[in-house]
């Protein structure tokens, strides 16, 4: 039920993102990361913002407070943390 459009976006900003290869005619590959390596550049830490902005905002405007939204959290991080 998703627009092909929509997908053939996703994967290029995956691409993009350097988090998969894409070959034509082949399948997409996902890249090996060297996490310890890796340093938050200036660009996804603004993308890193405006999503947790939206995310405030949906949280306010379901009623959810602070306190619940940081419990979210936690239990989010502690998930990829665990990982």
């Amino acid at each position: 039920g998703v627009n092909l459009n929509t997908v053939a976006l996703a994967y290029r900003e995956l691409e993009r993102q350097q988090i998969i290869r894409l070959r034509q005619g082949s399948r997409a590959t996902v890249l090996a990361v060297d996490r310890q390596q890796v340093a938050p550049n200036a660009d996804r830490l603004a993308d890193l913002r405006a999503q947790l902005e939206r995310i405030r905002t949906a949280a306010r405007l379901a009623g959810v407070g602070r306190e619940q939204l940081e419990q979210l959290a936690r239990e989010v991080f502690g998930a990829i943390e665990g990982s």
